[in-house]
């Protein structure tokens, strides 16, 4: 993340000024760079959608542009599930628009592993889990890129690599590589406690597959794989993912018909 922020910031000036590289070239140098630093974007995008907005629709008893607010509460969260369609009101151009712009990123993998359902589905729950997990280590990454300027890489073959990363205290946080760092951690942990309680009060079941994800992230950076528990809990953000298409899906019909 900080190695793509420092070079995209030092040199893709001149490498977008020089004549000798053609504009198709330049632009693809630069969408692949910035696909790396949506993390920072993404996760403020987050918390004015999860904290910021519903206050402002809640006080203002204004409606937003995909979901009413302020949402239902007067049903539980599982009545509320099964009668998603009470709390949206846009039909299947939108839905399908939302599809693609979720599954885009992985028709290359679809198209490969199609032939074995059980291959695409691990690929695709350690994919999702993976996005998930790493927006909040990300945007702190980037985050500390703009506060010193610098791009910071461990020395490759340091120490022992057959031993596991352990967690570091919080010195050097700014100077040194961070990922493991018990305040990194910690920040991680309690955002994924954030969205899943934003998720369960405000019966937005968008955020918790992002909760739960972020919540085990730790968790598996410690234990890794060696757990049964978490190689089965990887698969959950993507099963809650579905779960929450599928339901929706069977009620935009209704929703269409009525306006």
């Amino acid at each position: 993340m900080r190695g793509t922020a420092e070079c995209l910031a030092k040199f893709f000036p001149y490498f977008c000024q020089s004549k000798h590289i053609p504009w198709i070239e330049k632009i693809d140098v630069l969408l692949s760079a910035l696909s790396l630093l949506l993390a920072l974007p993404f996760v403020i995008l987050l918390i004015l959608t999860g904290l910021f907005l519903p206050l402002f629709f809640t006080h203002f008893q204004f409606q937003g542009p995909m979901i009413r607010m302020p949402v239902l509460v007067d049903k539980t969260p599982l009545r509320l599930l099964l009668e998603i369609g009470s709390n949206l009101f846009w039909g299947w151009d939108v839905f399908w628009l939302m599809l693609a712009t979720i599954f885009a990123p992985l028709l290359a993998p679809i198209i490969d592993y199609w032939r074995t359902p059980g291959t695409l589905f691990r690929y695709l729950a350690s994919y999702i889990f993976s996005f998930f997990s790493l927006q909040v280590v990300s945007a702190i990454h980037l985050i500390v890129f703009l506060l010193t300027g610098r791009a910071v890489f461990p020395v490759t073959g340091e120490g022992d690599s057959t031993q596991r990363p352990k967690f570091q205290k919080g010195k050097g946080i700014f100077l040194h590589p961070h990922a493991n760092n018990r305040l990194v951690f910690l920040t991680e942990a309690l955002m994924g406690i954030i969205f899943l309680y934003i998720g369960s009060i405000q019966q937005n079941f968008w955020f918790i597959p992002l909760g739960t994800a972020l919540s085990l992230s730790p968790f598996l950076f410690e234990w890794n794989l060696n757990s049964k528990l978490l190689r089965y809990a990887v698969f959950a953000p993507l099963a809650m993912v579905l779960a929450i298409l599928y339901f929706i899906s069977k009620q935009l019909p209704t929703i269409y018909k009525t306006g």
